[in-house]
């Protein structure tokens, strides 16, 4: 009997690490073909998906079901998955910005995450797959056998690493050669992954959930604590400075899902199982009564975002899981309310919204939740409705990272609007190969404006005395033109008059413009070919202070027409070409 049990386990460690192995080298050749030109950018994220779900699914539920069960199981995850996940790449023209600009992979896994342990008691007998006891025994198994399957894969290649560097101490680069080549190193990574889990479900009872969710619990009344704090201050503090900001909503919804996690594991499969102690009830109690309200004050803190700035992928996906989580708490308080039984209510109330956010996630790849279309419609209906302005429409994102219905969105902005200046900024975005050349022109763009927008408001003193033209300012920096716009946007004055000795009033001048503070900048620039090419702050000699006089001053002087240039009164001390002078 013995030999049959030992027979039996070798050839299931044979068979997982034969799979792994084989697993591991078709993604690397998919990936290489691919990469090669080999497949084309649909067709990869078709196979790509199929071959990933397979191949984790099946090894995560080899043990406890046989290999052709487990593959079975894997297969009925992997193709609906794929076609959903191809389906959804078609929002965007190359197949690859969907991989790269939006949560398509973070989502994938997340059903891979919700769906195994169904798929688990699915496939290991007709007994109802909606059984809690059962599900939360298998999530927590896969969940640890998986991690202890991950963690001897980092330790296999950290003891590669090291015998690979102790033999190059004496000449033998054996193992380097050896690992290369690519596949060769997928393929032993696979197969050590499923020698890892064979191993790990042979020890299953020394291998188990269970110390990591004793472990938890002792977290539970610490949080209740943090939290309790948290909402006793809240009132003291206000609201004001708490809404609106996404890592504040963030934080709420990671605190949420921490309390929930800590709740489920403190309840664990049945009641005889979970905690016992009325001080440990209390605390999961107390802080399922808590939950809906750090889940509202996370989806109100979202609204608000949205409210103010209108909707973007990443902020549908912050509403969605604001959403599912405001239910989670809410299902939560409730059960906790209701009295006797509460913990067996929590319990069902895990299996619903598991199915739920199931389903969520699934929408996300269809229309019914196609963030790109919402977040571009909301935001091309915000600008031509004058909610926003040109410089808050997120062109670049619409055109690069919101896929056809970004381009699309963009095409009805320019058509309807009819502002060169939005169509030149829409071109602008189809031009540019990146978010860097785009910022470049749109820069370009914004500096001729301001230079030209300089030469037009600027006022001249003595009134006539030169004539301003875009081109002086060309040399400027980008934040003195921007500063000078906004100065000139109240009032600027530009003097022209032989400040400096040796230099004509023609080649030097004064700029005068106000500052947000109600006070004046003061520069001296010096103007060479027909731009200004050096720019000093001016000091103010009665003050002695860097020169920074009221508002009211400037527009006393704009009311003339001259300019009240009159000696500093300053010395120099003339030794041999140098003429010096003290700085005041």
């Amino acid at each position: 009997m013995q030999e049959r049990a030992d027979h039996y386990r070798l050839m299931q460690r044979a068979a997982l690490i034969v799979f792994g192995a084989f697993a591991a080298t078709a993604i690397w050749a998919l990936v290489d073909s691919w990469t090669h030109g080999g497949v084309g950018d649909r067709a990869f994220v078709a196979a790509f998906t199929a071959l990933a779900v397979f191949s984790g699914v099946t090894l995560a539920l080899a043990g406890p079901l046989t290999l052709t069960r487990a593959s079975a199981a894997a297969a009925a995850l992997a193709a609906p998955l794929s076609g959903l996940m191809t389906w959804a790449s078609l929002r965007f023209d190359d197949p690859a910005r969907f991989l790269d600009s939006g949560p398509g992979v973070l989502i994938a896994c997340l059903i891979v995450l919700l769906a195994t342990p169904f798929l688990a008691l699915a496939a290991e007998d007709r007994r109802p797959v909606f059984d809690y006891a059962r599900l939360f025994d298998a999530a927590w198994t896969i969940t640890v056998r998986t991690a202890a399957a991950w963690a001897f894969l980092a330790a296999f290649w950290a003891l590669v690493l090291m015998s690979n560097a102790l033999l190059e101490l004496v000449g033998i680069d054996l193992i380097e050669v050896l690992f290369d080549t690519d596949w060769l190193r997928f393929a032993v990574s696979g197969a050590v992954l499923g020698l890892g889990l064979a191993v790990a479900y042979e020890l299953r009872d020394f291998v188990s959930p269970l110390l990591i969710l004793r472990l938890l619990r002792l977290l539970l009344p610490v949080l209740l604590v943090v939290v309790a704090i948290f909402l006793a201050a809240l009132p003291l503090r206000g609201l004001s400075g708490l809404f609106g900001d996404f890592s504040t909503a963030a934080t709420l919804m990671g605190v949420a899902v921490g309390a929930i996690t800590l709740i489920s594991t403190a309840l664990d499969r049945e009641d005889g199982a979970g905690i016992r102690t009325p001080g440990m009830k209390l605390a999961a109690r107390g802080l399922a009564l808590m939950l809906p309200v750090l889940t509202t004050l996370a989806a109100w803190s979202v609204a608000l975002r949205i409210a103010q700035y209108g909707w973007t992928p990443d902020r549908v996906l912050a509403a969605t899981a604001a959403a599912v989580i405001a239910v989670y708490g809410l299902a939560y308080a409730v059960a906790a309310l209701r009295g006797r039984g509460w913990r067996g209510r929590i319990r069902q109330a895990n299996v619903r919204m598991a199915l739920v956010a199931l389903v969520g996630a699934c929408l996300w790849f269809t229309p019914v939740l196609n963030p790109e279309r919402i977040s571009a419609n909301n935001q091309m209906e915000r600008f031509l409705d004058g909610r926003s302005d040109l410089s808050q429409l997120p062109v670049w994102r619409l055109q690069s990272d919101w896929g056809v219905a970004g381009q699309r969105a963009l095409d009805r902005v320019v058509a309807q609007s009819g502002d060169p200046e939005v169509a030149a900024r829409v071109a602008a975005a189809r031009g540019a190969g990146s978010l860097s050349e785009f910022s470049a022109a749109i820069g370009q763009t914004e500096s001729a404006d301001r230079r030209a927008e300089l030469a037009r408001r600027m006022l001249v003193r003595p009134e006539g005395a030169v004539t301003l033209v875009p081109e002086l300012f060309s040399d400027l920096p980008a934040y003195r033109l921007e500063a000078l716009a906004e100065g000139c946007g109240t009032l600027c004055i530009w003097i022209s008059a032989a400040f400096l000795p040796g230099l004509s009033a023609t080649d030097q001048a004064v700029i005068l413009a106000a500052t947000p503070d109600e006070r004046v900048m003061a520069l001296h620039v010096v103007i060479e070919a027909g731009r200004i090419t050096r720019v000093r702050e001016m000091y103010d000699l009665t003050d002695r202070t860097w020169g920074a006089p009221p508002l009211s001053a400037l527009r006393a002087l704009a009311e003339g027409t001259g300019a009240p240039v009159r000696p500093s009164g300053i010395l120099g001390l003339e030794i041999g070409d140098a003429l010096l002078i003290p700085v005041p």
